[in-house]
């Protein structure tokens, strides 16, 4: 089992109940993006993005205790006895992106190199394992990398960035704003990057 495995990317996805994005049928002109953030110091957050024209943005976080239970799930911890575990709670949120906001996103995709968009092996202590996924009309990637600094992984960061801002962007007013203060703006600090404001 390695950080990029992406058999435990899917177990993940299934454990928050979505289903993968790679064998979905995606309209002509249409585009699908995952992103699943793992943070140290945060809790787990999962980002797909789906539409055309305009689109829909879809937030899913797990509670407290989620990476443990994967952990015990996987064999890297020993399982508590039946019954003492956390319960699993999945927090939900969806916001519509208007068509120019939604073209700006993609006009940002398009300008990344998709051969670049590649696993990125690099560790660290403290920071934050990424796995992405796009599917569109030029097919299906993912990758994996742990962290996403400008320097060391530009491509990876630029598309990082493109979704984290799309999503700030999406739930700037409304319900979901304390969800995307405490979830969503600190992910910007693992890039080493200041949240928006």
């Amino acid at each position: 089992m390695t950080w990029s495995d992406h058999e435990d990317h899917d177990h993940t996805i299934a454990e928050m109940a979505l289903s993968p994005i790679a064998d979905e049928v995606v309209a002509v002109g249409a585009i699908v993006v995952r992103l699943l953030a793992s943070p140290s110091f945060h809790r787990d957050v999962c980002i797909t993005i789906r539409g055309r024209e305009a689109g829909t943005v879809e937030l899913v976080v797990p509670s407290e205790g989620f990476r443990g239970h994967l952990m015990e799930q996987r064999g890297w911890l020993r399982p508590r006895p039946l019954g003492s575990g956390p319960t699993i709670d999945l927090e939900l949120a969806e916001a519509t992106v208007g068509v120019e906001v939604f073209a700006a996103f993609r006009k940002t995709l398009a300008k990344i190199d998709r051969a670049a968009l590649a696993d990125v092996q690099e560790t660290g202590r403290d920071g934050m394992l990424v796995r992405a996924e796009l599917r569109d009309d030029l097919g299906y990637l993912r990758f994996a990398a742990w962290g996403t600094s400008r320097a060391s992984s530009p491509a990876q960061h630029r598309f990082l960035r493109a979704i984290l801002d799309l999503v700030v962007g999406g739930f700037a007013t409304g319900d979901h704003i304390a969800l995307i203060r405490e979830r969503i703006l600190p992910l910007y600090r693992y890039m080493g990057e200041k949240p928006p404001t």
